[in-house]
């Protein structure tokens, strides 16, 4: 196996690992944001960081 085979099969395996890893991150905050939402209350209807971006700026406008 020539040197190059073995940096394209690195490259390759990280990319790989890292979107796997990715889709992970995403699937876990999706699973997060399905067991904090009341559909009945429309205030948990937004993401978390949409929550958090939103108090943020309350929070310095006030200030």
């Amino acid at each position: 196996m020539s040197i190059y085979q073995i940096v394209l099969c690195t490259v390759l395996s990280l990319g790989v690992l890292g979107t796997g890893a990715l889709l992970d991150y995403r699937n876990l905050d999706r699973d997060r944001a399905a067991r904090t939402t009341d559909f009945a209350n429309p205030n948990t209807l937004l993401t978390g960081r949409a929550k958090q971006k939103e108090d943020h700026t309350k929070g310095k406008a006030t200030s």
